[in-house]
C-alpha cells in the first residue's frame, strides 16, 4: 500500500521476487552484483507498479501475463551472453515494466504538449531558490496501457492536482514535459509542504481511482540558478533533477542543503540521511526522505 525501492550497491543471487500491492515498486540493478549467469525475478502488479532498471548490456528475457494491465520490455534486442536476467511478471491492473534508467518517457510527452516556461518570479544573478522536481512512475506503461485518449485524462488530473498544490504553496511553475513538473520556491519549507501535499492528493486519487495508480517521485534540492527566457539552469537545477531520479515511488527525496534549511520550522520529519552517487556529477551526495505518510 504504498513505495518501495532498492538501489544501489547490493548482491543478487539468482532469485529475486518484488511485490506490488496498491503501490510502486522499483528495482534499479545498475549498481547491483549480479552473482548468477541467470537471475529470475519475478514480479507481481497489483494495481500498482514494479519497475525494473537494468543496466545497459544485460540480456533480458521477459514472460509471463498481467491481467487488464502491462507488461513490457524496453530494453531492446539483446546478444546471448551472461550474466542475463529472467524476468516473470504476472498480475492484474497493473504493470511490470524492464527498462534501461536512461529511457525516455516519450509516450507521456506526446500525450500532452509542452507548454511554455510560466517562471514569474523575477531572477537576478545569484539568487537562490529551491527546485521541486516530481515524475510520473512507469508513466510509459501506464500510457500504452489505457490509451492515448484516458491517458491525456488521466494527465490532466494529474497536472491539476500538482498544481493545486504548488499555487497553495506559493512555487512557480517553470516547465511540465507531460509526466513531470520543474517547480521553482523562494522557500524550502515550502517546497517540502507543497511535495507533502502533492504525494497526500495523489494517495486520494489512487483511493478514488484503483483503476489506474498513480505514483510520483519528487525530488527537491536548493541553491542559485541561471535565469534564460524563464526557465531556470545551472547545476543546482541538475542536482535537483538527478535527486528526484534516485526517488523511489511516492518518496521525496531532499538534499542535505535543503533539509537544514527547513529544519528550524520544526514541522517537518526526515528519515536517515543516505550518500549517493548523482548521474554526471562527481563523489557522493547526502540525500534525506521526506516523511509524509497518512496512514
Amino acid at each position: 500500500m504504498g513505495g518501495a525501492e532498492r538501489k544501489g550497491r547490493w548482491t543478487v543471487g539468482s532469485e529475486l521476487s518484488a511485490v506490488a500491492v496498491m503501490g510502486g515498486v522499483e528495482l534499479d540493478l545498475h549498481d547491483a552484483a549480479l552473482t548468477a549467469e541467470v537471475t529470475t525475478i519475478r514480479a507481481f502488479a497489483l494495481a500498482g507498479a514494479v519497475e525494473i532498471l537494468v543496466p545497459e548490456g544485460v540480456p533480458v528475457q521477459v514472460e509471463g501475463f498481467v491481467l487488464m494491465g502491462a507488461l513490457e520490455d524496453r530494453t531492446g534486442p539483446h546478444r546471448d551472453q551472461r550474466p542475463m536476467l529472467r524476468v516473470i511478471g504476472h498480475g492484474m491492473w497493473g504493470a511490470v515494466e524492464v527498462r534501461h534508467r536512461k529511457a525516455s518517457e516519450k509516450a507521456a510527452r506526446q500525450a500532452v504538449g509542452t507548454p511554455t516556461p510560466r517562471l514569474e518570479q523575477p531572477v537576478s544573478a545569484g539568487d537562490t531558490f529551491t527546485l521541486l522536481f516530481t515524475d510520473i512512475v512507469g508513466s510509459t506503461v501506464l500510457a500504452e496501457r489505457l490509451g492515448d485518449q484516458r491517458w491525456a485524462e488521466v494527465l490532466r488530473e494529474h497536472n491539476a492536482l500538482v498544481r493545486d498544490q504548488i499555487s497553495r504553496h506559493g512555487g512557480d511553475e517553470v516547465k511540465n514535459q507531460g509526466d513531470g513538473f520543474m517547480v521553482a520556491f523562494r522557500s524550502a519549507r515550502r517546497a517540502l509542504l507543497a511535495a507533502i501535499g502533492i504525494q497526500r492528493a495523489l494517495e486520494d486519487h489512487r483511493r478514488s481511482h484503483p483503476e489506474h495508480q498513480l505514483h510520483v517521485r519528487i525530488g527537491v534540492h536548493s541553491g542559485e540558478v541561471v535565469a534564460d527566457d524563464g526557465d531556470l539552469h545551472g547545476r543546482n537545477v541538475v542536482l535537483a533533477s538527478r535527486i528526484s531520479d534516485l526517488a523511489g515511488p511516492d518518496e521525496v527525496l531532499a538534499s542535505a542543503l535543503t533539509k537544514q534549511l527547513a529544519d528550524a520550522g520544526g514541522d517537518l520529519c526526515f528519515g536517515a540521511g543516505r550518500h549517493v552517487p548523482l548521474k554526471g556529477l562527481s563523489g557522493e551526495w547526502l540525500v534525506h526522505p521526506l516523511e509524509w505518510s497518512t496512514s
